[in-house]
């Protein structure tokens, strides 16, 4: 909901929109956790806080409607401080309500620059950011150890258990919080006209939910709701990575490649659990369960195909396609060529006759028609090398379509003759 209260802000502000690259977005967004982390090392009382993105500047920590700080954070590669010189005049002109004299304006580099001294216009003087280890620059290759650093050095603060795994764990729901949070924002800007500064206004990320990932532990590296959840954050930030380099690229030919990426994070960092269970199941149905980690070959394997193809369709489902017939296609990493390719379809075809235990991979299995998948010769289908035979009892298929699948007596349910499709077929096929 929008606040009544009446909030003075200049109209740039009111009416901006972020126009920082990918690979700058992201940046920043690491170093506000970074920041709000060390508050939390540093000011026991912080717990109170907020970080609010992409707001009065590249992010801002609140105290209740006060503003404790301003940020603005830029990962330009040029090392001369003349470069910054508009820049630095425009964080020491951002005026707001929520501004005491206390307020402190704070400006991240990520080079190191010829001149680190403060820098004073408008009245107002604006510090060069200092890290923890005194490091006055963090290039972007490096602010994923720089804040796994500062989660560790909490952990030790607070007496927490500290492990690499751990911290890794807790880094993951971290980015994880931050993404759901600016993609609430974007929502709201885009879905329900709320400018820019209302929709983040709106959607601050609380310090006491940065505690909660802090503090949140792994019962079992074989959990499986830890492995789902390691798994969406791996697969977007392969999808970052995939934005850096085609960014570095700078190529007006990529901007088709980055949309569809911008898009795939977006669908993939709201999916709810039961979704993340079936795109995990649905990258290698042979895989029958979740009970490990997916190689981040495979991963780059399922970006690739969702690149190579239109713009795919979600609608609270997962990234999909559809042909003239209504025949659903789905990308799938598994590689069926040679030899693996009949190990594949045997491992499915045992699965097949266990579907009783596994709903996940049957709704699948009913839900869509074709996987795509990395095949060199032409497609297939299932039944060519066996006689399908899942069957299950309906009232457990949740969130399927009755009218997609045959129905027999006692409400048993037979399943469809799967085709495996490659990525140039299925180009051809789908609209």
């Amino acid at each position: 909901m929008k606040d009544d209260e009446n909030i003075s802000v200049s109209t740039e502000i009111a009416k901006s929109v972020a126009v920082a690259s990918w690979s700058g977005f992201i940046y920043q967004g690491k170093v506000a956790l970074y920041r709000a982390i060390q508050l939390l090392i540093d000011d026991k009382l912080s717990y109170s806080y907020s970080l609010k993105v992409e707001h009065l500047d590249d992010f801002v920590i609140f105290n209740d409607k006060t503003a404790l700080s301003i940020h603005q954070v830029k990962s330009t590669k040029s090392k001369y401080r003349s470069s910054y010189k508009k820049a630095l005049d425009q964080a020491a002109e951002v005026i707001s309500d929520h501004f005491n004299i206390d307020t402190l304006r704070f400006f991240h580099v990520s080079v190191n620059i010829d001149d680190f001294t403060n820098h004073s216009h408008n009245e107002k003087t604006i510090s060069l950011f200092k890290y923890h280890d005194g490091k006055l620059f963090v290039p972007p290759d490096e602010i994923d150890g720089m804040l796994k650093e500062i989660i560790s050095n909490y952990l030790d603060n607070n007496s927490i258990i500290n492990s690499p795994e751990l911290v890794s764990h807790k880094f993951d729901k971290l980015n994880s919080l931050l993404a759901q949070r600016v993609n609430f924002a974007h929502a709201l800007n885009q879905n329900q006209n709320y400018t820019q500064y209302e929709s983040t206004d709106c959607s601050p990320v609380l310090f006491s939910e940065i505690i909660d990932c802090l503090t949140s532990a792994v019962i079992d590296i074989h959990d499986k709701k830890h492995l789902l959840f390691r798994f969406q954050s791996q697969l977007v930030q392969i999808i970052d990575e995939f934005a850096d380099f085609y960014e570095e690229e700078n190529s007006d030919e990529l901007e088709y490649e980055l949309v569809h990426l911008s898009t795939c994070k977006k669908v993939i960092s709201n999916l709810d659990s039961r979704l993340i269970e079936r795109l995990y199941i649905s990258l290698d149905p042979t895989n029958f369960c979740v009970e490990s980690d997916i190689g981040k070959g495979s991963l780059q394997k399922y970006l690739n195909i969702i690149n190579k193809l239109p713009l795919f369709i979600s609608n609270n489902n997962l990234p999909h396609y559809l042909n003239a017939k209504y025949d659903k296609y789905i990308p799938s990493c598994i590689e069926l060529n040679g030899m693996s390719k009949k190990v594949h379809v045997n491992k499915l075809d045992k699965h097949l006759s266990e579907l009783r235990s596994n709903t996940t991979l049957l709704n699948i299995l009913f839900e869509f028609d074709n996987l795509i998948v990395e095949i060199n010769e032409s497609s297939f289908k299932v039944s060519e090398f066996s006689k399908p035979k899942a069957t299950h009892n309906g009232d457990c298929i949740d969130d399927v379509n009755n009218s997609e699948f045959l129905t027999l007596k006692n409400n048993i349910i037979k399943a469809k003759n799967i085709r495996f499709v490659s990525v140039e077929t299925a180009k051809g096929e789908i609209n």
